[in-house]
């Protein structure tokens, strides 16, 4: 009896067990299966702000002058350094010609001048040593007029000629300092004109107006003939590749998207202005808004630029990359509106929580879900005759 117990529940053991087995099996006549594949689902963030150009600027000249040549028309685009305006170079060319005769003529009058000043540096010795030896004569001669060896009038004479020696030493010795000051003003005047050619030069480098960065004309202010200063400005000059926009953000998503682009460990996003969208990067997130509206100023550069848009105010989204990506799947494969169930890789029924982001207007239309937990290409189970649990095993074969 107690055999025939014991071999009755072995039997109900394995007829149990058979049964779990046969539940956790699902064949792949009773479901669909469908491939999605997903693209990018960046956070998108309502602003409202004013695009201007990254780079705008009235170019001036650096000096005075007569404008000669517009090198560039309205609406033209230039690169950094292309010249747009020309001065009359005409006047100062002349002027460096002329200096230049006047530094040869100059240069001509200085060799005379050092010339005549070695000659009369010979003489200034000459009459050093001639009233030398007439100085000597007449202590001499007064050392023997006391021994009354000479005359009185002898010893005048002596000291007349000594006198004599050391007027022409004088009138020397004012000759080559005259002739010294009349160097130093010559070479002070050849400094002054080679500085003039100097200066004429500087403003030769000048007067081509070059553009300080690549952009696009946006306005010419003058013409040819026209006399301008440092102060006019020539030419509007814009950025025609890169936007500037000054957003307003509500005070609610300013948190929020700092610590997604914090996340990110980027400051890349997209931004879509009607159907164009730009690649740009976040600048600055201010702490007040200087325009009086609630909210937080936003500097965004962007990479691309657009002429029409530049200088309005405008709605536009913000793009904000994501670990998310979006998926069109239908309608019969979302379980609850919560999740859907794919394949793994061992074959197996896996449950994945999805976001349903737009419904479908009819039923023949997917339905556009959002997720982190699919794979940019994968694999979507659609039970047909019975409910597919977690876990189950799919047979394909």
């Amino acid at each position: 009896m107690r055999s025939t117990m014991i071999n009755l529940l072995l039997v109900m053991t394995c007829w149990s067990g058979t049964s779990a087995i046969a539940r956790s099996q699902v064949s792949a006549k009773d479901i669909e299966i469908v491939q999605v594949q997903g693209t990018d689902a960046p956070k998108k963030i309502e602003l409202y702000g004013k695009i201007h150009s990254a780079k705008h600027s009235d170019i001036h000249f650096p000096i005075a002058g007569t404008v000669d040549k517009m090198l560039v028309i309205n609406g033209q685009t230039v690169n950094a350094g292309e010249s747009m305006v020309s001065l009359t170079k005409q006047d100062k060319l002349a002027l460096i010609a002329q200096t230049q005769q006047q530094i040869k003529t100059a240069k001509k009058e200085l060799e005379k001048l050092q010339t005549m000043q070695k000659k009369l540096d010979i003489q200034q010795l000459k009459d050093k040593h001639a009233l030398y030896l007439a100085k000597k004569n007449h202590d001499k001669l007064s050392v023997l007029r006391k021994q009354q060896v000479v005359s009185t009038l002898q010893l005048e004479d002596a000291a007349f000629r000594m006198d004599e020696k050391k007027a022409l030493l004088l009138q020397s010795e004012y000759k080559a300092a005259l002739n010294e000051d009349q160097v130093a003003l010559e070479n002070a005047h050849i400094e002054v004109l080679n500085s003039t050619i100097e200066m004429t030069k500087a403003w030769l480098d000048k007067s081509e107006l070059k553009a300080p960065f690549s952009g696009k004309i946006r306005n010419i202010y003058v013409k040819p003939g026209q006399v301008i200063t440092r102060n006019d400005p020539l030419i509007e000059l814009v950025d025609s590749k890169n936007m500037m926009i000054r957003a307003v953000l509500s005070h609610s998503e300013v948190t929020e998207l700092k610590q997604m682009l914090k996340q990110s460990g980027l400051s890349t996003v997209k931004i879509a202005v009607g159907e164009q969208v730009f690649s740009a990067r976040v600048l600055s997130i201010l702490p007040d808004s200087k325009d009086n509206l609630t909210g937080v100023d936003m500097m965004v550069l962007t990479q691309q630029g657009n002429d029409d848009l530049i200088g309005k105010e405008t709605a536009f989204t913000m793009l904000i990359p994501t670990e998310k990506k979006r998926y069109e799947v239908p309608a019969k494969a979302i379980v609850n509106q919560r999740f859907v169930f794919k394949l793994s890789a061992d074959n197996t029924v896996v449950q994945v929580p999805i976001e349903v982001v737009q419904f479908p207007t009819t039923k023949a239309q997917n339905v556009l879900v959002e997720t982190d937990q699919l794979a940019p290409v994968d694999t979507l189970l659609i039970a047909k005759h019975k409910n597919i649990q977690t876990g189950e095993q799919i047979e394909l074969s």
